[in-house]
Formats: structure tokens, sequence, C-alpha cells
């Protein structure tokens, strides 16, 4: 998976009548997703495990997974995506980076910002290992 994409963030200033544009370059920074908090791996749940659309069905098949484990994810719908992510991050090159561009091919936004603090400095959500 190779991906380079651009975050932009615009900061309007309470008292002042102009947007600064501040632009992030987003990059492998070899986060491990394993060394995040629960909370992420929730959050996406949130999104990702619903019966159609771009689910954790697609998130699994972009990921490599076949019919025969995603067909088991569907057993427990509303585990789906912790049951996958958890698979998923056991692998040593299991990034944030690596599943933000997965989610990116999928079209997923909600997703991707979900992830987009760990990848331009601002995250501090990492787990004691």
């Amino acid at each position: 998976v190779n991906c380079e994409l651009l975050y932009t963030q615009f900061v309007m200033h309470p008292f002042f009548f102009y947007v600064l544009t501040v632009t992030f370059l987003l990059s492998e920074n070899n986060i491990l997703f394993r060394t995040t908090t629960a909370d992420y791996t929730e959050k996406l749940a949130h999104y990702l495990n619903i019966d159609s659309g771009n689910n954790y069905v697609y998130l699994a098949g972009s990921m490599g997974y076949d019919t025969t484990f995603t067909g088991n994810l569907k057993l427990s719908p509303r585990e789906a995506t912790q049951e996958l992510l958890k698979d998923w991050q056991m692998r040593d090159d299991a990034t944030v980076y690596k599943l933000y561009c997965y989610l990116e091919e999928l079209g997923r936004d909600d997703c991707m910002a979900v992830l987009q603090p760990l990848l331009i400095g601002q995250g501090s959500n990492i787990a004691m290992v």
C-alpha cells in the first residue's frame, strides 16, 4: 500500500477575518496500530460496523483477507471491525499509515479523520507497551 496524501486544516481566528491554511504531508511514521489506544478501534468500529457500503467486509478485502475470514466476521457484525483490527494489528507491517491508506482507497473520509491526528504529530494516544 502506498499513498501520499495532503491534509489541509483550516483555522479561523475569532477576532480577525482571515483563514489560515496549514497543509501537512501525511506519510509513514511507523506507528504500529497495536500501540494505539483502544478508543481508535472503537471509533473506527462505530463507522465500519454497518450492514452495507464500504464497511468492514471491504476493508478486510483490501487488507488481503479471504471470504472465509470475512464470513466469520459477519457472524458477529457488532464486533466485526474490532475482530478484524485485532487480527490485522498482529502483522509486522500493520501501521496507522497503512490503515489510513486502506481507508482512503475505500473513500472513508470519516474513518480517515479518526487517524489523522496520529499522522500529523498531534496524537498522544499511544498505549504504553
